[in-house]
Protein backbone atom coordinates (compact mmCIF):
# COMPACT_ATOMS: atom_id res chain seq x y z
CA UNK A 1 0.00 0.00 0.00
CA UNK A 2 1.21 3.35 -0.89
CA UNK A 3 1.39 5.89 2.36
CA UNK A 4 2.39 9.41 1.14
CA UNK A 5 4.67 11.52 2.96
CA UNK A 6 4.65 14.57 1.61
CA UNK A 7 1.56 16.02 -0.16
CA UNK A 8 0.94 18.89 -2.71
CA UNK A 9 -2.51 20.56 -2.87
CA UNK A 10 -3.24 21.73 -6.50
CA UNK A 11 -6.10 24.08 -6.63
CA UNK A 12 -7.65 23.80 -9.87
CA UNK A 13 -9.47 26.31 -11.74
CA UNK A 14 -10.23 27.51 -15.09
CA UNK A 15 -7.30 30.09 -15.29
CA UNK A 16 -5.28 26.77 -13.59
CA UNK A 17 -6.49 23.84 -15.33
CA UNK A 18 -4.46 20.35 -16.29
CA UNK A 19 -2.17 21.87 -18.54
CA UNK A 20 -0.57 24.35 -15.90
CA UNK A 21 -0.14 21.64 -13.52
CA UNK A 22 1.42 19.53 -15.76
CA UNK A 23 4.26 21.86 -16.23
CA UNK A 24 5.21 21.95 -12.16
CA UNK A 25 5.24 18.71 -11.77
CA UNK A 26 8.95 18.24 -11.99
CA UNK A 27 9.54 21.20 -9.73
CA UNK A 28 7.17 19.20 -7.41
CA UNK A 29 9.48 16.17 -7.60
CA UNK A 30 12.11 18.15 -7.12
CA UNK A 31 10.93 19.44 -4.05
CA UNK A 32 10.56 15.92 -2.43
CA UNK A 33 6.69 15.90 -3.01
CA UNK A 34 5.23 12.14 -2.93
CA UNK A 35 1.68 12.78 -3.97
CA UNK A 36 -0.75 15.09 -5.60
CA UNK A 37 -3.50 16.01 -4.01
CA UNK A 38 -6.01 17.41 -6.58
CA UNK A 39 -8.78 19.45 -5.99
CA UNK A 40 -12.31 18.12 -7.72
CA UNK A 41 -11.78 17.61 -11.19
CA UNK A 42 -15.20 16.79 -12.27
CA UNK A 43 -18.02 19.04 -14.29
CA UNK A 44 -18.62 21.39 -11.63
CA UNK A 45 -20.93 24.61 -11.53
CA UNK A 46 -19.64 27.21 -14.88
CA UNK A 47 -16.84 29.11 -13.66
CA UNK A 48 -15.98 27.72 -10.31
CA UNK A 49 -12.89 28.35 -8.48
CA UNK A 50 -12.81 25.48 -6.18
CA UNK A 51 -15.06 22.58 -8.32
CA UNK A 52 -17.12 21.56 -5.18
CA UNK A 53 -20.06 22.57 -6.72
CA UNK A 54 -20.09 19.47 -8.97
CA UNK A 55 -22.93 19.31 -11.40
CA UNK A 56 -21.87 15.48 -12.93
CA UNK A 57 -19.07 13.30 -10.82
CA UNK A 58 -18.93 11.28 -14.44
CA UNK A 59 -17.23 13.93 -16.67
CA UNK A 60 -14.13 15.78 -15.84
CA UNK A 61 -14.51 19.33 -15.85
CA UNK A 62 -14.20 20.92 -19.63
CA UNK A 63 -13.57 23.99 -17.73
CA UNK A 64 -9.92 22.53 -16.30
CA UNK A 65 -8.89 21.21 -19.55
CA UNK A 66 -9.43 18.27 -22.28
CA UNK A 67 -9.57 14.18 -21.40
CA UNK A 68 -5.77 14.40 -22.81
CA UNK A 69 -4.53 17.24 -21.09
CA UNK A 70 -5.86 15.11 -18.11
CA UNK A 71 -4.10 12.03 -19.36
CA UNK A 72 -1.00 13.62 -19.83
CA UNK A 73 -0.79 15.78 -16.52
CA UNK A 74 -1.18 12.18 -14.77
CA UNK A 75 1.36 10.34 -17.32
CA UNK A 76 3.88 13.46 -16.15
CA UNK A 77 3.53 12.40 -12.28
CA UNK A 78 3.86 9.30 -12.93
CA UNK A 79 7.30 9.48 -14.79
CA UNK A 80 8.23 11.49 -11.90
CA UNK A 81 7.15 9.15 -8.98
CA UNK A 82 4.21 10.80 -7.75
CA UNK A 83 0.92 9.57 -6.58
CA UNK A 84 -2.19 10.95 -6.82
CA UNK A 85 -4.74 11.35 -3.96
CA UNK A 86 -7.91 13.03 -5.19
CA UNK A 87 -10.61 14.62 -3.52
CA UNK A 88 -14.02 13.23 -5.35
CA UNK A 89 -16.35 15.45 -2.88
CA UNK A 90 -19.05 12.28 -2.62
CA UNK A 91 -21.47 13.50 -0.45
CA UNK A 92 -23.26 16.79 -2.09
CA UNK A 93 -23.71 18.44 -5.44
CA UNK A 94 -24.73 21.65 -6.86
CA UNK A 95 -28.41 22.95 -6.54
CA UNK A 96 -28.17 24.33 -9.98
CA UNK A 97 -29.74 24.34 -13.16
CA UNK A 98 -26.77 23.26 -14.40
CA UNK A 99 -27.08 19.78 -12.58
CA UNK A 100 -29.01 17.90 -14.91
CA UNK A 101 -29.94 14.83 -11.92
CA UNK A 102 -31.67 17.45 -9.47
CA UNK A 103 -33.47 19.40 -12.79
CA UNK A 104 -34.92 16.03 -13.64
CA UNK A 105 -36.29 15.65 -9.96
CA UNK A 106 -37.73 19.30 -9.77
CA UNK A 107 -39.48 18.52 -13.13
CA UNK A 108 -40.78 15.02 -12.18
CA UNK A 109 -40.92 15.12 -8.40
CA UNK A 110 -40.60 11.77 -6.58
CA UNK A 111 -41.28 9.58 -9.25
CA UNK A 112 -37.97 11.01 -11.39
CA UNK A 113 -35.54 8.35 -11.77
CA UNK A 114 -33.56 10.42 -9.72
CA UNK A 115 -36.27 10.80 -6.63
CA UNK A 116 -34.07 9.05 -4.26
CA UNK A 117 -30.95 10.55 -5.60
CA UNK A 118 -30.53 13.74 -2.93
CA UNK A 119 -31.17 13.73 0.65
CA UNK A 120 -34.97 15.09 0.37
CA UNK A 121 -38.07 14.72 3.05
CA UNK A 122 -40.66 14.40 0.70
CA UNK A 123 -43.59 13.89 3.42
CA UNK A 124 -42.41 17.47 5.28
CA UNK A 125 -43.84 18.24 8.53
CA UNK A 126 -44.79 21.24 6.82
CA UNK A 127 -47.92 20.84 5.02
CA UNK A 128 -47.32 23.40 2.45
CA UNK A 129 -44.16 21.32 1.75
CA UNK A 130 -45.65 18.24 0.86
CA UNK A 131 -44.21 16.69 -2.44
CA UNK A 132 -41.90 19.70 -2.77
CA UNK A 133 -38.89 20.93 -2.62
CA UNK A 134 -38.02 24.13 -1.05
CA UNK A 135 -35.96 26.12 -3.09
CA UNK A 136 -34.56 28.99 -0.27
CA UNK A 137 -32.96 31.07 -3.05
CA UNK A 138 -34.71 34.61 -3.56
CA UNK A 139 -33.24 37.47 -1.98
CA UNK A 140 -36.92 38.65 -0.71
CA UNK A 141 -39.98 37.04 0.06
CA UNK A 142 -41.88 35.23 -2.61
CA UNK A 143 -44.65 37.13 -2.80
CA UNK A 144 -42.31 40.65 -3.27
CA UNK A 145 -40.09 39.12 -5.82
CA UNK A 146 -43.50 38.05 -7.82
CA UNK A 147 -45.10 41.48 -7.87
CA UNK A 148 -41.55 43.20 -8.91
CA UNK A 149 -41.57 40.93 -11.81
CA UNK A 150 -38.14 39.16 -11.08
CA UNK A 151 -40.29 35.79 -11.37
CA UNK A 152 -40.44 35.24 -15.33
CA UNK A 153 -41.08 32.46 -17.43
CA UNK A 154 -39.47 31.89 -20.74
CA UNK A 155 -39.51 29.11 -23.63
CA UNK A 156 -36.29 27.93 -25.35
CA UNK A 157 -35.57 24.38 -26.85
CA UNK A 158 -36.18 22.49 -23.69
CA UNK A 159 -39.01 23.34 -22.57
CA UNK A 160 -41.05 25.98 -20.20
CA UNK A 161 -38.61 27.41 -17.19
CA UNK A 162 -39.35 29.73 -14.37
CA UNK A 163 -36.53 32.53 -14.50
CA UNK A 164 -34.73 34.60 -10.96
CA UNK A 165 -31.38 36.61 -12.20
CA UNK A 166 -29.25 33.41 -12.57
CA UNK A 167 -31.31 30.80 -10.95
CA UNK A 168 -33.33 28.75 -13.74
CA UNK A 169 -35.96 26.17 -13.08
CA UNK A 170 -37.90 23.39 -15.04
CA UNK A 171 -41.68 23.23 -15.28
CA UNK A 172 -43.71 20.47 -14.34
CA UNK A 173 -44.96 19.30 -18.60
CA UNK A 174 -48.32 18.42 -17.02
CA UNK A 175 -49.28 21.83 -15.90
CA UNK A 176 -47.98 23.52 -19.17
CA UNK A 177 -51.89 23.93 -20.46
CA UNK A 178 -51.80 27.25 -22.23
CA UNK A 179 -48.41 28.55 -20.71
CA UNK A 180 -46.65 29.12 -23.28
CA UNK A 181 -49.90 31.05 -25.17
CA UNK A 182 -50.12 33.37 -22.46
CA UNK A 183 -46.51 33.66 -21.54
CA UNK A 184 -46.76 37.66 -21.72
CA UNK A 185 -50.03 37.46 -19.20
CA UNK A 186 -48.07 35.01 -16.84
CA UNK A 187 -45.13 37.33 -16.49
CA UNK A 188 -47.27 40.39 -16.01
CA UNK A 189 -46.74 43.56 -15.25
CA UNK A 190 -43.63 44.64 -12.69
CA UNK A 191 -45.40 46.36 -9.67
CA UNK A 192 -49.01 45.26 -10.35
CA UNK A 193 -49.18 41.69 -8.04
CA UNK A 194 -52.59 40.89 -9.67
CA UNK A 195 -51.20 40.60 -13.23
CA UNK A 196 -49.08 37.68 -11.81
CA UNK A 197 -52.12 35.80 -10.61
CA UNK A 198 -51.69 33.01 -13.83
CA UNK A 199 -47.91 33.02 -12.61
CA UNK A 200 -48.39 32.29 -9.29
CA UNK A 201 -51.05 29.73 -10.03
CA UNK A 202 -48.20 27.88 -12.15
CA UNK A 203 -45.90 28.08 -9.65
CA UNK A 204 -47.86 26.53 -7.03
CA UNK A 205 -48.32 23.64 -9.19
CA UNK A 206 -44.40 22.63 -9.10
CA UNK A 207 -42.97 20.17 -7.45
CA UNK A 208 -40.71 22.93 -5.23
CA UNK A 209 -41.65 26.25 -3.72
CA UNK A 210 -39.85 29.24 -3.82
CA UNK A 211 -39.21 30.97 -0.99
CA UNK A 212 -36.65 33.82 0.57
CA UNK A 213 -33.05 32.42 1.63
CA UNK A 214 -33.73 32.69 5.15
CA UNK A 215 -36.73 30.58 5.28
CA UNK A 216 -33.98 27.65 5.25
CA UNK A 217 -33.39 28.37 8.81
CA UNK A 218 -37.26 27.00 9.74
CA UNK A 219 -38.22 25.11 7.03
CA UNK A 220 -35.42 23.39 4.48
CA UNK A 221 -36.72 19.85 3.98
CA UNK A 222 -33.68 18.57 1.95
CA UNK A 223 -30.30 18.14 3.71
CA UNK A 224 -27.04 20.93 2.59
CA UNK A 225 -23.49 21.08 2.90
CA UNK A 226 -23.46 22.97 6.36
CA UNK A 227 -25.61 26.23 5.71
CA UNK A 228 -24.88 26.49 2.01
CA UNK A 229 -28.58 26.53 0.59
CA UNK A 230 -26.80 25.90 -2.84
CA UNK A 231 -25.36 22.76 -1.91
CA UNK A 232 -27.49 19.68 -1.76
CA UNK A 233 -26.65 16.64 -0.16
CA UNK A 234 -26.77 12.91 -1.73
CA UNK A 235 -28.01 9.60 -0.71
CA UNK A 236 -24.56 7.91 -0.92
CA UNK A 237 -25.28 5.37 1.39
CA UNK A 238 -28.11 3.98 -1.41
CA UNK A 239 -25.62 1.52 -3.49
CA UNK A 240 -27.27 2.75 -6.85
CA UNK A 241 -26.43 6.67 -5.88
CA UNK A 242 -22.85 5.49 -4.69
CA UNK A 243 -22.48 3.64 -8.24
CA UNK A 244 -24.10 6.47 -9.83
CA UNK A 245 -21.43 8.98 -8.17
CA UNK A 246 -18.63 7.01 -8.24
CA UNK A 247 -18.30 5.81 -11.73
CA UNK A 248 -15.71 8.01 -13.51
CA UNK A 249 -13.42 7.78 -10.35
CA UNK A 250 -14.04 3.97 -10.47
CA UNK A 251 -12.91 3.63 -13.89
CA UNK A 252 -9.99 6.30 -13.10
CA UNK A 253 -8.90 4.24 -10.60
CA UNK A 254 -9.27 0.92 -12.59
CA UNK A 255 -7.36 2.45 -15.31
CA UNK A 256 -4.35 3.01 -13.26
Amino acid sequence: MRIPTATYRLQFTPEFGFEQARKIVGYLAQLGISDIYASPIFAARSGSQHGYDVVDQNRLNPELGTVEAYEALVSEAQANGLGWLQDIVPNHMAFSAQNPYLMDVLEHGPESAYGDMFDIDWASFHDELTGKVIVPMLGSDYQQCLAAGELQLSHGDDGLKINYYGLQLPIRASTYDNAEETMAECNGEAGNADSFALLDLLLSKQFYRLAHWKVASTKLNYRRFFTVNELICLNAQHPHVFDQTHGLIQRLVKEG
